[in-house]
């Protein structure tokens, strides 16, 4: 893998510090994101394939840099819960 390449299995890594760090349940989360437990459980393990709709949810919903999800570069959080984390 290059070095620019995304992991999956980082991003995954990276939505499951946001949860845990903002204290939510996989079942909420994906109820949030629109999606079912299974397949957020599936992401958080690096073995989902989401869409860039379901980024843009987790950035609205939860105030998530996609510049730290993505790159794990930044903070994790923008806006006002920049200090939540």
């Amino acid at each position: 893998m290059r070095k620019h390449e995304l992991s999956a299995v980082e991003i995954g890594q990276r939505i499951r510090e946001v949860r845990r760090k903002l204290k939510i349940q996989q079942k909420d989360m994906a109820a949030a994101l629109k999606i079912v437990p299974s397949y957020l459980w599936e992401i958080e393990k690096g073995n989902g394939n989401p869409g860039p709709e379901l980024f843009v949810r987790l950035a609205s919903e939860y105030n998530v840099n996609l510049n730290y999800l993505f790159m794990g570069k930044g903070d994790r959080a923008i806006g006002d819960m920049r200090n939540f984390f």
